[in-house]
This record gives structure tokens, sequence and C-alpha cells, in this order.
């Protein structure tokens, strides 16, 4: 438990940080996601570690998600799926199956609103 400088009776309550503006922060975070998958790349690629390899599909694809790419995201994320099950993580298999429900309900869901606001065809 973390204590105050100087005070041990109550504990220090650890505070997010302030958030900044959207673009700074999706090109710092875009930055930082790239630099990582491009390392687990290397990594899985040289030594053949599926783990590695789900992982950094995984990350892919929510950064196609995160850019409105669902078909591609959906993609990157089945190849993810394929490495967690070629290695028996059916957590992960599982987690990423939740994502793509998810994210082809919100896909279906987008496309009835767009039919909705054309309105009925004549």
């Amino acid at each position: 438990m973390l204590y105050p400088k100087g005070n041990r009776g109550s504990p220090c309550v650890l505070l997010p940080r302030r958030p900044r503006s959207g673009g700074e922060q999706d090109k710092g975070e875009n930055e930082m996601q790239s630099r990582a998958v491009a390392g687990m790349n290397a990594v899985s690629g040289k030594y053949d570690y599926k783990y590695l390899l789900g992982f950094g599909k995984r990350l892919e694809a929510m950064a196609a998600y995160r850019r409105h790419d669902i078909e591609n995201a959906l993609e990157l994320l089945d190849a993810s799926t394929c490495y967690f099950d070629e290695i028996g993580n059916t957590a992960m298999a599982s987690s990423n199956t939740l994502y793509r429900y998810l994210w082809q309900s919100g896909k279906t869901l987008q496309r009835l609103c767009q039919a909705l606001r054309k309105g009925p065809s004549d």
C-alpha cells in the first residue's frame, strides 16, 4: 500500500492523469502502439512465437477499428484468434470473439441507422 510522505495513517489515492486533447493523445498512442507492434512482430517473426503473433494482430485490429476500418479489423482479429487457438489460450481467443461480436453488431447498427436516415425506398 502506498502512503503519502510523512503520513503512515492513510493510504495515498492514485488519481489518473488529466486527459490531453484528443489529437495529441491519439498521435502519442498511435506512435507507441506502432512501435510495440513492430517490436512484437520482429521477435515473433524471428522465433515463431505464436502468443506475440496473436497479440500483435490483436493490437493491429484495435488500431484498425479506431480508424473505422471495420473489415480489416475483423480480419486481423480472426488471425489473432487463430494464433491463440493454436496455442490453446482460450481466454484470449474468447476475448477476441467477444470483440468480434461487438464490432460486428456495431457495424450492423451503423448500416441500420444509415438506412433509416435515407427513408423508405420507392
